[in-house]
């Protein structure tokens, strides 16, 4: 067989718990079937085994045989190399029909994840209204200097709950105009944009570039300080790897673009081409985290998205992103979802937004996540929290796809877990810093940290 999609060991000694993970994330799996073709698959491979023994026993025997046996022999082994092949063609066939429903299990639920339909039974973790020259990551250090910044945060950050500040723009009393006013007068041109590509495209043009790209900056200046390589990634990637990380199952192919003659996906994260990069590789132990912070442009068809968001930037097909993705050992994995959470809210709080943390129920986690945390910031014009970010804890999920490994001494490799979180997508972020520091001249103040990016 391939890469494995999930640990075959589950599916033969513990059904019922895989049964219950797809249930959890609300995906039908036919497993009286895939049990069946399972255990056919195994029964096929044992023949094929003892013929291919047969085989090799008749073989070592043969010239040692007297002339009249040898001519039985013949015969029996011609016998057995027909019914070899037949038997190799049918393990082959299992094999697709096998491959073709374990990919449809997604990873399951990690234990402390609350069981849900959807995006209504997210919890909501915390609010914060970050103070000025404070963030998630700061917060608590002993003694400040150069202490580590996650040193003191407890497990999957219960920090203390921070009141809001009242829910309006900083023009004061009631919103003035929206994103997509404001970004007019900005340089966010939609009406060109639709006019050369479709709707859902925009040109940033003149300010509203230069503050996408500062925002760009800051975020990748961000990740880096805490360890996080940058790397300018391919946004084409192989039909065999993007099918690995998990995003094509249950209707994820309708929201990509592919090209069919190359077989090549427009990558919706800069997660699908960073992960991959050492897709079918052992890593030693000892060069473990890699850590890697991507900037690219991102591509979505949004197809299940039909009606919403259609003016402004929250939902369009193109945009650019800043992206971590963590390549670690299975014990450091609940550590370093902490560390991507935080880092994604310091870049958040240096800008001085009201938001909120979301962990996601089992049916809000998607088909790679075990477990996801997402950050919402707060869109005046909108009077509700919009997701920004989004913090995953894949598991060997996609490493086991990919044949991620890692290698200890003389151990034998074994499936290391990956991570990503975003830092920020520009135009949706753009959109939020627009509202949250308009002024009631129509202006929009330029938040202190980004000044320095600005050309």
């Amino acid at each position: 067989m391939t890469n494995c999609m999930i640990n075959k060991d589950l599916l033969r000694t513990d059904p019922d718990f895989l049964r219950a993970s797809c249930e959890a994330k609300g995906v039908a799996v036919d497993f009286e079937t895939l049990l069946d073709l399972e255990l056919a698959y195994r029964k096929l491979q044992h023949q094929e085994q003892e013929l291919q023994t047969k085989m090799n026993q008749a073989s070592q025997q043969f010239p040692s045989l007297p002339e009249s046996e040898k001519e039985i022999l013949k015969k029996e082994i011609l016998l057995w190399k027909n019914q070899l092949a037949e038997v190799k063609d049918r393990v082959e066939n299992a094999v697709v029909s096998l491959n073709n429903m374990l990919w449809d299990i997604p990873n399951p639920p990690a234990p402390d994840v609350k069981i849900g339909a959807g995006y209504d039974e997210n919890e909501v973790i915390r609010e914060v209204a970050p103070p000025p020259q404070s963030s998630p990551l700061s917060r608590g250090r002993a003694g400040g200097g150069s202490a580590s910044p996650l040193a003191s945060r407890p497990s999957h950050l219960l920090l203390d709950h921070i009141a809001l500040p009242p829910r309006h723009s900083r023009a004061g009393g009631n919103l003035l105009l929206d994103h997509t006013t404001l970004g007019q007068n900005l340089g966010v041109d939609m009406e060109r944009g639709a006019k050369v590509s479709g709707s859902r495209f925009a040109f940033l043009r003149g300010p509203s570039a230069d503050l996408a790209w500062a925002l760009a900056q800051y975020g990748v200046a961000t990740a880096k300080k805490y360890g996080f390589e940058f790397v300018l990634p391919p946004v084409l990637v192989k039909g065999e790897t993007m099918q690995a990380m998990g995003y094509l199952q249950h209707g994820g192919e309708e929201e990509t673009y592919h090209f069919e003659k190359d077989d090549l996906y427009l990558t919706a994260t800069s997660e699908q081409s960073l992960v991959g990069m050492y897709q079918n590789e052992i890593i030693p132990s000892n060069d473990l985290p890699l850590r890697f912070v991507g900037y690219s442009s991102c591509f979505r068809r949004e197809a299940g998205s039909y009606g919403k968001d259609v003016r402004g930037l929250i939902r369009t097909h193109q945009f650019e992103k800043v992206e971590m993705v963590s390549l670690v050992l299975p014990e450091l994995a609940d550590e370093e979802h902490d560390r991507i959470l935080a880092i994604a809210e310091e870049f958040v709080a240096g800008l001085g937004l009201p938001y909120r943390v979301v962990k996601s129920c089992s049916g809000d986690l998607g088909d790679p996540a075990a477990r996801k945390y997402d950050i919402e910031c707060w869109l005046p014009s909108e009077n509700q929290y919009r997701e920004t970010h989004s913090c995953s804890l894949c598991t060997d999920f996609q490493a086991r796809r990919l044949g991620l490994k890692y290698k200890e001494g003389t151990d034998k490799p074994k499936y290391l877990y990956t991570l990503n979180g975003t830092v920020v997508a520009v135009g949706r972020m753009l959109a939020i810093l627009m509202e949250n520091y308009q002024q009631a001249d129509g202006t929009v103040e330029i938040p202190e940290v980004l000044k320095k990016y600005l050309v």
